[in-house]
């Protein structure tokens, strides 16, 4: 069982009050992993652009080849920025052994990914292609990823955009005195 979902069955078995706080802590962890995955991304894809216009000729002398890796160097920084939180969404969902989901949309992806690059391919034979391809990849999975937590969060025992997380947070809001 996954672990997230064992703590808050031990606490609600112990009473409510212990079972709100130990689902507050999963919330307040899970959001602290993605945060800072979300930093890392955004670091990471600016990083990704200062070796291409600071050190231009680090991959190549040949002018036509360096203007080819300063043409692709955006694309390859955004092909980065959603790779480190979705790694941090799969972590989560791994955590939660949702297995049967995340097999099924890896196949799936793969299959539209390959199909969809093979075409564009066939139409116009470049870099640009590829790293087009693997920018909507990494977009594609970002999407799916958080739809999948947003949605089923609750159930995977990871309710960090749940509604009842919602309605309690309107709830809470009501109550305090401020």
């Amino acid at each position: 069982m996954p672990e997230f979902q064992e703590e808050q069955l031990r606490t609600k078995a112990m009473g409510g009050e212990l079972h709100e706080q130990a689902t507050a802590r999963v919330k307040k962890l899970a959001k602290k992993i993605l945060s800072i995955s979300a930093i890392i991304g955004v670091l990471q894809s600016v990083l990704s652009l200062i070796p291409t216009y600071v050190f231009p000729g680090i991959f190549a002398q040949d002018k036509l080849v360096v203007q080819e890796v300063k043409n692709q160097a955006f694309n390859l920084a955004l092909a980065i920025f959603p790779h480190c939180i979705t790694i941090a969404i799969e972590a989560l969902l791994l955590n939660s052994k949702d297995l049967d989901f995340l097999g099924g949309a890896y196949i799936v992806k793969s299959v539209l990914w390959t199909v969809t690059l093979k075409h564009f391919a066939d139409q116009h034979a470049n870099l640009n292609v590829l790293w087009k391809g693997m920018m909507a990849l990494q977009y594609i999975r970002a999407l799916v990823w958080t739809l999948r937590l947003i949605l089923s969060g609750k159930k995977l025992g990871i309710p960090i955009y749940s509604r009842k997380s919602r309605k309690q947070r309107v709830q809470m809001s009501k109550e305090s005195p401020v």
